[in-house]
């Protein structure tokens, strides 16, 4: 299984997140399908949330640079799944990486859909080799089990964080 992604490349748009902009295709099988979302992935530029995204930050759309990701997708109903930021999102101070996580798809994570667990990473501190989570908050983890069918003893894992320090430090 695969998943079909667009990307803006931050070369050409650095102050910009489309996170969540374009659609994002997954769970697809073949060289036809991965093909046709392909195809897909760039006629989402043409939605009007897209479009008007672009329209109050000023980009001319036919000179944003743009990339499909094609992903191999791995088994989200037995782990979590999120996002990784490079920098805190809020202030723009590039020392840190903010780490969300959620079971089930990241593409949840990406969309809003639900209140994932995060993780900030302090970057100096993890190149020097000492305890780099600077803070930590546990998300809602009732309705992210809801959004699935989890056994129960996926369910009593919803309790914790999803992802311990040592993962969190091996993510880079």
């Amino acid at each position: 299984m695969w998943r079909c992604v667009l990307r803006p490349l931050p070369k050409i748009c650095p102050i910009a997140s489309f996170a969540g902009q374009q659609e994002t295709f997954l769970n697809i099988k073949g060289q036809k399908e991965v093909l046709s979302s392909v195809k897909k992935c760039f006629a989402s530029l043409f939605t009007d949330r897209a479009i008007v995204y672009r329209q109050e930050m000023k980009f001319d759309y036919l000179k944003v640079g743009l990339s499909v990701g094609i992903q191999k997708m791995i088994r989200s109903d037995l782990a979590s799944a999120g996002v990784m930021f490079s920098c805190d999102t809020e202030s723009g101070f590039g020392d840190v990486a903010l780490i969300n996580a959620s079971y089930g798809l990241g593409e949840n994570v990406v969309k809003g859909r639900v209140e994932p667990d995060q993780y900030y990473v302090f970057q100096t501190t993890l190149k020097k080799g000492f305890k780099p989570i600077i803070e930590k908050k546990a998300g809602f983890k009732r309705s992210q089990a809801d959004l699935r069918q989890f056994s129960e003893k996926s369910y009593q894992g919803c309790q914790s964080f999803l992802i311990g320090q040592a993962k969190v430090c091996s993510l880079r």
